[in-house]
């Protein structure tokens, strides 16, 4: 498994074919993330299957733009780019295996956002939870097999035991693992 600690820039990801991809960051970071999906877009399809509602396309049309390739025709249109990007949304970790298991395997990226945001529902078992991600691990591994594959998750917060148990088990599967910090603020000199 490869790991990435104490990565600052989010550009720096690579998602190959063939393997699972897990990006770490804090809640605060995973806006930022979502920089990257406009590349992507320029790319051609893109799949977002989207765990805790963090997909935000306003976001990413002003991205689009920036990201514009050199070599990209000046006619071509950023709503023509913004179609090839699908997104599905999960609710409920129920929802998210349902989400996995129907999405079939193809050449297109897909992006995972918030995959454990539906996991934190304390109402759910845990032992029914754990046995709901590792069906999910499964159907990950499958769609990785042809196309990159890339999940991103928050950082729980350290108290949250089960979280952190649901967090160590996704990350004991994938193939490579990247974690995002915010960089930290430097202090102005002191001059006196």
């Amino acid at each position: 498994m490869r790991y990435a600690e104490g990565m600052h820039n989010h550009n720096a990801i690579e998602l190959p074919s063939g393997r699972f991809s897990l990006l770490i960051a804090p809640d605060r970071a995973l806006e930022r993330l979502l920089d990257p999906v406009a590349s992507l877009a320029w790319l051609g399809p893109l799949r977002i299957l989207d765990g805790g509602n963090r997909f935000n396309v306003y976001h990413v049309a002003r991205h689009l733009e920036r990201r514009r390739p050199a070599h990209a025709a000046p006619e071509i249109d950023l709503h023509s780019i913004l179609a090839n990007i699908q997104v599905a949304r999960a609710f409920t970790c129920y929802q998210v295996v349902a989400l996995l298991s129907d999405t079939p395997a193809t050449p297109a990226p897909t992006l995972v956002l918030d995959m454990l945001a539906t996991f934190a529902d304390e109402t759910v078992r845990f032992d029914e939870r754990r046995r709901l991600l590792s069906a999910c691990l499964l159907e990950l591994h499958r769609l990785s097999r042809l196309a990159p594959l890339g999940v991103s998750v928050r950082l729980p917060h350290p108290e949250k035991k089960e979280c952190v148990r649901l967090l160590a088990a996704l990350e004991a599967a994938a193939d490579q693992v990247w974690r995002y910090e915010l960089p930290v603020p430097q202090s102005p000199p002191r001059l006196f």
